[in-house]
């Protein structure tokens, strides 16, 4: 996604693999003890952030003038 170089293919990588983590490791919702339900909580949070910031990245233009395909 830095280089240019097929930034739409890796942003969709990226939210796959963020998805599936948050769901599969951080999943909260199934903890009983209050402290490591609220660690899991934020963790889960912090993934759907970046998932949101990759999300925006797809809206900017493609080629960007700065990738190594734009020379």
């Amino acid at each position: 996604m830095l280089l240019g170089v097929y930034p739409r293919i890796g942003i969709v990588l990226l939210v796959l693999f963020l998805l599936g983590a948050a769901l599969l490791f951080h999943n909260y919702w199934k903890v009983d003890d209050a402290q490591t339900k609220h660690a899991e909580q934020l963790n889960f949070m912090k993934n759907m952030a970046l998932v949101g910031a990759l999300l925006m990245l797809l809206a900017l233009p493609q080629p960007s003038p700065l990738s190594l395909w734009a020379r």
